[in-house]
C-alpha cells in the first residue's frame, strides 16, 4: 500500500491526508484557512475506518481529535444525533473532512 501523509492545520485543527508531502502542495491543500501552515503529524498507509461500518473513509466525520470517524450521516447517528454533532462541532471536538 502506498504511504500518505497525515497533516493537521494549525489554524483550525482538520486533518488532511496527502499523497505527497506538503511543500509538493505548495499549501493549496487547505486554502479555504487563513492559517496555511500544515504540521506532519504521521506518515500512514491506509485511510481511516469508519467507527460504526468499519469501511475505509476518503471523507467523513471525525470526533474527539480522530477517536472517532463517521463516514456518513447514517453511522454517525448509529452513536450520537445530528444536535449531538453539532454541539460538538461548535466546541471544536467534532468536523467533517476529505482525505485526499
Amino acid at each position: 500500500m502506498e504511504v500518505k501523509y497525515k497533516y493537521m492545520c494549525k489554524g483550525c485543527n482538520k486533518e488532511f491526508l496527502l499523497e505527497r508531502p506538503v511543500e509538493e502542495y505548495m499549501l493549496r491543500a487547505h486554502e479555504s484557512c487563513p492559517n496555511h501552515d500544515l504540521v506532519l503529524i504521521n506518515e500512514v498507509d491506509e485511510l481511516p475506518l469508519c467507527s460504526s461500518c468499519d469501511e475505509k473513509m476518503d471523507e467523513g466525520f471525525v470526533f474527539h481529535g480522530g477517536e472517532e470517524y463517521y463516514c456518513t450521516k447514517e453511522c454517525l447517528q448509529t452513536k450520537y444525533t445530528m444536535k449531538q454533532y453539532n454541539d460538538a462541532f461548535h466546541d471544536g471536538q467534532a468536523y467533517w473532512t476529505a482525505w485526499y
